[in-house]
């Protein structure tokens, strides 16, 4: 490779030797570039020096090549040797030219050498702090972005002065971005920089300067005196402590005639506390103070003053009485400070000094009265025991004197914490909000919330405290099971400590949705993609069933995306309706659920014409034929298959075409030859499926979409109600409909699908009507049947009066009727159905008859004997009985 890449300088090289006076010299030459990495369109300068036996050479030609990382020649050049044997060439990267490593061949009669550079992308980098101020100890977060966004190491620079030293080395996330947290230790002014390194792709960065002030911690010192009253020649201890427990200076300063000077400088032991003892050398009332200058971490700091009084040594002697009252109190309750000088002395000033936290302390001056007496009001605003004491210090008739110290002790108030969790029964995932009340109302007060899980560990975490004393946080639960919670309050100076009682919050299983998605119908051989989401989202897995008739044809089990989508791809080898079964076994957190769908797999599909397209789909079965009747709304298949065997259909029915004709699917029905069948729907979408089951052989399947109502009045031939007429209607031959007429002869029925049908009206068991109908809305009619009125008249034989009470008996092949006849001695029979009836009247062991076809309305007379006729016919002689007979017989004659 290289021989090749250095085939134009090896060439020169040669040319060169041969031109040369051959020696046992030799040249030799070095090469670099003035960068390491180069941007697109830079200038790319190289350079070197020719030797020859190690020393410079001039005049010397120098083949120069320069190869991109595919192998392609960006420049070429031939340069001469200057006096001090250097050379030099540049060229201009092209704004297009390939990103990587480039290599550079230099050749001279007889060696050559090669180095490389790098084209990379251009790198910046940016950096923030916050806050830009902060103390000493806090947090500074330092955040950045490298762009282009990388993964990569970004240094972080630090100075206080000129120069500056490594932070912290830092990994960038794979967006670019990176953080670190600084915890400055010393105060002080810094500056901020971070800095991204060269790679093989991008150049080095370096971002601009933040400036971060760190601030020193405040700091405290406090001074007391062992006593504030002495005479000349005694001494006071002075004592105090710098606060924050840190050893150094402390200067002491005393003020006399408004002059502060130094008495002193100690040094502090390491929790920071001081002593020095002090003899003043002059009489007065001297002020007297600590300070110290602070360090790198703290601030300077000042005490407060103390008061000493230095007395002369003559003078009366004195005493100062003091007691207080109430002994015990609260903290913010005020107690009453009284006393007395001895003798009574008045107009002077009396001074408080009060012992608390381990040190005296001047409290305040107060001018006794003239009797002698003082008081104070003094509220403590921290628990704890307090001890007073009262002094003065004398004048030039009365030596000054101290009382005995008196005590209070100050105790805190109660205070109470309650809770309450909401909601107090939840799943898992969901967030608590426990509410709290801390009295009295201490603002900004944090209470500490201690959790306890169903395992036993526990967890705290903090609320602050309103105005108004009530406190709330959102909590997660991490686990399922009882949790229990216990809120505390440390209390402050005023107030004591409350502990809240615990209380309970339950969280359960949440709760589980499972979704899915099928194709509803397809044929066979084709792939269906089973699809669905549960939700919550959960990486898991779920059992997947698919079903024929209830059997298991195929389990999978499906894993669920990060989503909570899953899907699964499934080729059915069988006909029929399955029925696809997806369930979550649930897990600790998470509650089982399960959703089911179904899928319609035919042998064959087929679209009816209609208003708006019907699908079929056929399982084992052969299409005959397939309509849609517009007038009817009844949808007709034709289907034929192997005998005895088994078929399904789907017939697949939109909303728009029920809607064509104001109508349900629940108004639909299903006839299998003629027959009502069985069948199931499903809404998907904006269609129904409906499935019909059926046995094979050649057969035909109605599907009417339209249910109507069908009102009739069944009259017999005179027009009056046949009540309890009995009204069948007929569907190709089957029967479907009976209903019984009512009082009026009426007939309701309802929920009659469309089509053609045979209407049979029974009266007495006896078929007095039969029409067709065509069905296609809700109709009135009225049916008037074969019925009528068979009117029996019964008369006396031989005086011609009508006979009352006689029995008349109707009877035909299915009827058998008596009638009793009425005054007028008829027998009515007003609704008879249509045929040939035997009329017979009976009394006295006689019998009149008569056979009727009745097809109209008929009136019949019947003549019967009866007793008086008989005694009239035994005394008529014979001749006369002659005529009467002959009589009788033309009677009987006419009537037969």
């Amino acid at each position: 490779m290289r021989k090749a890449c250095l085939t134009a300088v090896l060439i020169f090289a040669l040319m060169s030797s041969f031109s040369s006076t051959l020696c046992a010299s030799s040249y030799s030459v070095n090469v670099s570039t003035d960068k390491t990495y180069y941007l697109r369109g830079d200038r790319v300068t190289v350079s070197g020096h020719v030797y020859l036996d190690s020393s410079p050479a001039s005049g010397v030609w120098v083949g120069i090549e320069v190869r991109s990382p595919s192998g392609a020649v960006v420049w070429l050049d031939q340069v001469t040797a200057d006096s001090s044997g250097a050379y030099a060439s540049s060229f201009t990267l092209s704004l297009s030219a390939e990103y990587g490593l480039y290599t550079v061949y230099a050749a001279v009669p007889g060696f050559s050498v090669t180095t490389s550079f790098r084209v990379v992308r251009p790198s910046s980098i940016t950096l923030t702090a916050s806050p830009l101020q902060v103390s000493v100890g806090g947090t500074v977060t330092i955040t950045g972005q490298v762009e282009p966004a990388r993964q990569t190491q970004v240094t972080i620079y630090i100075s206080s002065d000129e120069t500056y030293q490594p932070l912290a080395t830092v990994a960038t996330s794979s967006d670019g971005s990176f953080s670190y947290d600084w915890n400055p230790t010393v105060a002080g002014t810094y500056r901020l920089k971070a800095a991204s390194p060269s790679d093989d792709e991008y150049l080095p960065a370096e971002s601009q300067e933040v400036a971060v002030e760190v601030s020193k911690l405040p700091s405290s010192i406090t001074c007391s005196l062992s006593t504030t009253t002495i005479r000349l020649g005694e001494s006071v201890t002075i004592t105090g402590r710098i606060e924050q427990g840190v050893a150094g200076t402390v200067i002491i300063e005393a003020k006399l005639d408004d002059v502060w000077s130094e008495l002193a400088q100690v040094q502090s032991s390491l929790d920071g506390s001081y002593s020095y003892q002090w003899t003043p050398s002059r009489e007065g009332t001297f002020l007297l103070r600590a300070k110290w200058l602070g360090n790198t971490v703290y601030e300077a700091a000042v005490s407060n003053e103390q008061a000493l009084t230095v007395l002369s040594t003559t003078g009366s002697e004195t005493s100062i009485a003091l007691w207080v009252a109430p002994t015990t109190t609260y903290v913010g309750c005020p107690v009453k400070l009284e006393g007395a000088l001895t003798p009574p002395i008045g107009s002077v000033d009396v001074f408080l000094s009060m012992y608390f936290n381990g040190a005296w302390t001047t409290l305040t001056t107060v001018t006794a009265d003239l009797e002698g007496r003082f008081a104070y009001n003094f509220t403590p605003s921290v628990a704890g025991i307090y001890r007073f004491k009262a002094s003065w210090q004398g004048n030039v008739y009365y030596a000054g004197a101290e009382s005995n110290a008196v005590t209070v002790t100050v105790v805190k108030r109660p205070s109470t914490l309650t809770l309450q969790a909401s909601p107090s029964l939840l799943e898992y995932g969901q967030t608590v909000i426990i509410h709290g009340i801390l009295q009295p109302a201490i603002h900004e007060a944090q209470v500490a919330l201690t959790f306890t899980s169903p395992s036993g560990t526990n967890s705290t975490m903090l609320a602050q405290v309103e105005d108004d004393g009530t406190f709330s946080y959102t909590f997660s639960p991490s686990q399922v099971g009882a949790w229990s919670l216990e809120a505390y309050w440390p209390g402050n100076d005023e107030y004591e400590p409350a502990y809240s009682s615990p209380i309970t919050f339950t969280v359960t299983r949440a709760a589980t949705h499972l979704e899915l998605y099928v194709e509803q119908a397809s044929t066979l051989g084709e792939t269906i993609e089973i699809e669905g989401y549960l939700t919550p989202p959960l990486q898991t897995q779920l059992e997947l069933k698919l079903l024929l008739d209830e059997v298991v044809v195929e389990a999978a089990t499906v894993t669920v995306q990060p989503t909570g989508a899953f899907a699964y791809n499934w080729t059915p080898s069988q006909t029929g309706l399955y029925r696809i079964v997806a369930s979550f076994q649930g897990d600790p957190y998470h509650e089982p659920s399960s959703n089911a769908s179904t899928v319609f797999i035919a042998a064959s599909t087929a679209v009816i014409e209609a208003p708006f397209p019907i699908e079929c789909y056929l399982a084992g079965s052969e299409a005959v034929s397939m309509s849609f009747d517009e007038d009817t709304a009844t949808i007709t298949l034709k289907v034929e298959g192997p005998s005895s065997l088994e078929g399904q259909a789907l017939i697949i029915i939109s909303q728009q075409l029920l809607n064509l004709y104001s109508t349900s699917i629940g108004r639909a029905q299903v006839f299998v030859n003629g027959t009502p069948a069985p069948f199931t729907w499903r809404r998907i979408n904006d269609a129904y499926h409906l499935y019909i089951n059926y046995t094979h052989s050649l057969l035909e399947i109605e599907v009417s979409l339209i249910s109507l109502n069908l009102t009739a009045q069944v009259l017999d031939h005179n027009g009056q109600p046949l009540s309890g007429a009995a009204v069948q209607v007929f569907r190709k031959g089957m029967p479907l409909y009976v209903a019984t007429a009512s009082s009026e002869g009426i007939v309701h029925l309802t929920n009659i699908a469309s089509g053609n049908y045979t209407i049979k009206t029974y009266w007495l068991g006896v078929q007095v009507e039969s029409s067709s109908l065509h069905l296609n809305s809700s109709e009135t009619l009225t049916i008037r049947c074969q019925v009528y009125e068979l009117r029996v008249s019964v008369e006396d034989l031989v005086l011609g009066q009508p006979l009352p009470n006689i029995d008349v008996r109707v009877t035909s092949d299915n009827i058998a009727l008596t009638v009793k006849t009425n005054a007028s001695g008829e027998a009515l029979f007003a609704q008879l159905p249509r045929g040939t009836y035997r009329v017979i009247a009976t009394t006295l062991g006689l019998t009149a008859e008569a056979l009727v076809e009745l097809n109209l309305d008929v009136d019949v007379t019947l003549k019967l004997p009866t007793a008086l006729s008989l005694a009239l016919l035994a005394s008529i002689p014979m001749a006369a009985a002659v005529t009467i007979v002959l009589l009788a017989r033309k009677v009987r004659k006419a009537k037969k």
